[in-house]
């Protein structure tokens, strides 16, 4: 699967009064990093070499070291180069763009291109905004044409993304589960579960959206609740479901009592024995992803089985 290119919206960096607000770049150059991790380079507008600041200073300018800037906006403005240097840019692409439901046009070479990009039915193209308003798949017109284009502004919304392509590109099992590893980096999928997971109830196919959603929800809130309900049972099953909407549970104690359905719910992981006792149920009676409690310093979470269900 490959990675979504990330497009920068410049329009964004700069604030009101035209100034380079270092709070608010620190913070989402962090979230940047957080989502490149070194594997995509980011993509923007030549714009961005001739835009002006206060004063009319050319941002470039303002981004080099000077005896005026704090350690704060020295740091922040060294990252901002490195980030720029490390990526490519394209051709300008005025267009002024209504991102629904504002009313208000918004011209921003990045998001022209996005756009433009995606009109053209190529899809794995996001713009990555200072503004944590915008976030998520949103509509964007050009007054004649009206195209979903999806922003982000953290790692969680660049994972939300990225889980949008294995249904919008109908993806093959033997294509989505090494591609788990980048739609749900706190989990390992362990290799048993990949094979059981031809006994679900319907098809793969017909299965995903589901899959998508649960495995979702485990990678993104079960470490989270868990922590936050103090190994009491019952608490972690409410926050979870009030986050995610998913029902989970642990085995009851007369499956604990069964030495056989325990082994069942173990699985070998470099030669270490992990219990995956809590599963989410993907249909009231039938379906069911099980897993560990966070593992290790890392806290990745084993998806040890995924099937119709364990004997109990």
């Amino acid at each position: 699967m490959d990675l979504a290119r990330v497009v920068l919206d410049e329009a964004a960096l700069l604030d009101g009064r035209h100034e380079l607000p270092v709070q608010n770049l620190a913070a989402f150059l962090q979230n940047l990093d957080a989502v490149l991790a070194g594997n995509t380079p980011l993509i923007y507008a030549s714009a961005v070499f001739s835009m002006k600041t206060q004063g009319d200073v050319p941002l470039l300018q303002q981004l080099y070291p000077s005896p005026e800037h704090s350690s704060q906006q020295r740091d922040a403005y060294r990252r901002l180069l490195i980030l720029l240097s490390k990526g490519r840019s394209f051709e300008n692409e005025a267009a002024p763009l209504q991102v629904e439901p504002e009313a208000t046009p918004y011209q921003s070479h990045g998001l022209a291109h996005v756009f433009h990009e995606n009109l053209a039915e190529r899809f794995l193209v996001i713009a990555a905004m200072m503004t944590p308003e915008r976030a998520g798949a949103l509509g964007v017109s050009d007054g004649t044409t009206t195209c979903p284009v999806f922003f982000i502004h953290s790692r969680g919304d660049y994972l939300a993304f990225l889980r949008t392509l294995p249904l919008q590109q109908a993806m093959p099992a033997d294509a989505f589960w090494p591609a788990c590893r980048l739609l749900f980096p706190n989990l390992i999928i362990h290799e048993r579960a990949v094979r059981q997971a031809k006994s679900l109830s319907q098809s793969f196919r017909h299965s995903l959206a589901d899959l998508i959603e649960h495995l979702g929800a485990i990678n993104d809130w079960f470490a989270a609740c868990h922590r936050a309900g103090k190994g009491d049972r019952e608490t972690i099953i409410d926050l979870f479901f009030q986050k995610t909407k998913v029902t989970i549970s642990p085995e009851n104690p007369n499956t604990h009592k069964n030495k056989k359905a325990m082994k069942e719910r173990t699985v070998d992981l470099a030669g270490r024995d992990v219990l995956c006792e809590w599963h989410s149920k993907i249909q009231p009676h039938t379906d069911r992803i099980y897993f560990s409690i966070p593992q290790g310093e890392d806290g990745k979470i084993v998806v040890g089985s995924i099937c119709d269900h364990l004997p109990t």
